[in-house]
């Protein structure tokens, strides 16, 4: 068959009706037949394509055609390379994948921990993690500018691929929101971006009269859009303070003797001096474990200041996910060259994030199966936080947070791909997890 290299297509990808292939990938099995944009392809069915997208996320392989000879070596069935890469192409099967991505999560964010459920403060917001994560060009992108090196010589150089994600700080699940501009910018600015995706992007998935903080760095502060986006949208942002002018408007009351609140030296209400009237609170927040002063800049105005200093410390989970994406699955590098292309991988490693958290989650719940040695470790760094009053006197709210895992890890990884080349059954492959667990 034209377009095929080993094998005819089929309607799905081929699983044993019990393995870790099968669960892994059961959200998609599950959800796709809803999906709007899902239409019948001979050739290389939707549900084929979204497992071969996120496949490559979890396999790390150095290029699109060495992913695809692997699989002809593995003896599954695999487009031509030229069929594969003008797929990426489609926006169809673009916007196929994030609404995907957003079914997945509205079906699962019920099944998870919820992080914050410990803060009643919190029942009326959702509360997401953001920010901007950067890799290589694709091979074949163009060169847009030249640079000289020490030596006088001349590189050409090409654009970096930017993303925009965001992650519930609730669930730990991550969506992609925007790719960033490559036309007009070399490296687009987070704030641009944000403007780009606009409040539809941001309040994704979120019911209506429900509020929105997002938690960003100091990337993201503009004092007249947060305005917009509040008033019309009930969005609200915390952010760490830039070294900017400010009016002082005055001191904000807060409850000193609240444990929430420990840490706290300062929350005040301030102006911008170039956007006048709009009032924004600057929470001045002591390290007690460095001694060290942080401060932090919101329009959210009935928040314990304690709280919104917990939640930017939150924030870091972002950045782990980033490293797992970055150094645990290898995606350094662009896919290919169009711009769907470049969206689509975004939403393939949200989505390949959430299926990890997803089964990882359901091999804890199900056969009590988790990694003892990395929970181990992280109660002996919760151990150091409250020797050293790192870890506030509210830790009782904080504790499926203060244990959960911000990344998987790489034993989870490495069993997860060799399971999903070779899929033994479900029981066999959690026996091997187990013992990959407790031995190495």
């Amino acid at each position: 068959m034209k377009g095929c290299l080993v094998g005819p297509e089929k309607k799905c990808m081929t699983h044993q009706s019990d393995s870790v292939s099968s669960r892994f990938f059961d959200p998609i099995q599950t959800l796709l037949p809803e999906c709007p944009h899902l239409r019948q392809c001979p050739t290389l069915s939707d549900e084929r394509w979204i497992e071969l997208g996120v496949s490559r996320v979890i396999e790390a392989p150095e290029s699109g055609r060495g992913f695809l000879q692997n699989l002809v070596s593995q003896g599954q069935r695999s487009p031509s390379y030229t069929h594969f890469f003008e797929t990426l192409k489609s926006k169809r099967r673009l916007n196929l994948c994030d609404d995907l991505n957003d079914r997945v999560i509205e079906e699962k964010t019920r099944s998870l921990n919820d992080a914050l459920s410990g803060f009643k403060e919190l029942n009326g917001f959702d509360v997401r993690a953001g920010d901007g994560h950067w890799h290589s060009a694709a091979s074949h992108d163009p060169v847009r500018f030249s640079s000289l090196k020490d030596d006088g010589t001349t590189v050409s150089r090409k654009y970096p691929v930017g993303h925009l994600y965001t992650l519930d700080l609730r669930t730990h699940l991550m969506r992609h929101l925007i790719t960033a501009d490559q036309e007009n910018r070399r490296k687009e600015h987070d704030m641009r971006g944000l403007k780009r995706a606009g409040a539809e992007g941001l309040r994704k998935g979120i019911a209506k009269g429900r509020k929105l903080l997002m938690v960003w760095d100091s990337a993201a502060i503009d004092f007249g859009y947060w305005q917009k986006l509040k008033q019309g949208h009930g969005i609200y942002f915390l952010c760490r303070d830039k070294e900017v002018e400010k009016i002082r408007c005055g001191d904000r009351q807060w409850d000193r003797s609240a444990a929430i609140n420990e840490g706290i030296v300062a929350d005040r209400q301030v102006g911008s001096s170039t956007n006048s009237g709009y009032l924004v609170r600057v929470i001045e927040f002591r390290d007690p474990a460095i001694g060290k002063n942080h401060r932090f800049i919101t329009n959210e105005m009935t928040l314990a200041p304690g709280l919104l200093a917990h939640l930017y410390r939150m924030r870091w989970d972002i950045e782990k996910v980033f490293d797992e994406v970055k150094n645990r699955l290898n995606q350094k590098k662009a896919w290919a060259t169009s711009a769907n292309a470049k969206s689509m991988q975004g939403h393939f490693i949200a989505l390949a994030h959430n299926l990890m958290l997803l089964l990882s989650e359901r091999l804890k719940k199900e056969e009590g199966i988790e990694d003892l040695e990395e929970q181990k470790r992280r109660k002996q760094r919760r151990a150091k936080e409250e020797q050293s009053g790192a870890t506030r006197r509210f830790a009782n709210e904080l504790a499926s947070w203060l244990l959960r895992a911000t990344q998987r890890g790489v034993k989870f990884i490495r069993w997860l791909r060799a399971q999903l080349r070779n899929p033994p059954s479900w029981k066999a492959a959690c026996t091997a997890l187990s013992t990959l667990y407790a031995r190495l």
